[in-house]
């Protein structure tokens, strides 16, 4: 699935970065914080990005925040519920493709189709190869 929001803005999620190691091996390592779903998404999957409302986009973001963790307050319903979830093909999930045509509305019956055909094995021609 594509998720946007359906006014046309832009979601922020919430998330932490560290910074490891010593010049010249820096590693820099990020991560999404996930939450059990809600509303609508449940359907899609048992998680979800903690979806940040713009009011606490700067906050999240200021190092000198005195309470971090009053920021992660449940993700507001009308956030959700203002998501378009548009079902997308199974080449989405392969880091090599890129373009706009990822994100093409698809029929989930034929998505499904796709995806089963991606991942099967023809065991026959694994047992007798010619």
């Amino acid at each position: 699935y594509f998720m946007t929001p359906q006014d046309g803005s832009r979601l922020a999620f919430a998330g932490l970065w560290e910074i490891w190691g010593t010049k010249p091996d820096l590693l820099l390592t990020c991560t999404v914080i996930t939450i059990p779903a809600v509303g609508p998404l449940a359907e899609i999957h048992e998680r979800m990005p903690f979806v940040l409302p713009r009011d606490r986009w700067a906050a999240w973001l200021d190092p000198a925040e005195p309470d971090p963790a009053a920021l992660l307050e449940p993700t507001p319903e009308e956030v959700v519920q203002g998501l378009e979830m548009r079902p997308v093909g199974p080449d989405v999930g392969n880091v090599k493709n890129n373009g706009p045509e990822l994100l093409e509305r698809v029929d989930l019956g034929r998505a499904d189709q796709e995806q089963t055909q991606q991942l099967s094995l023809d065991i026959d021609e694994i047992d007798n190869p010619e």
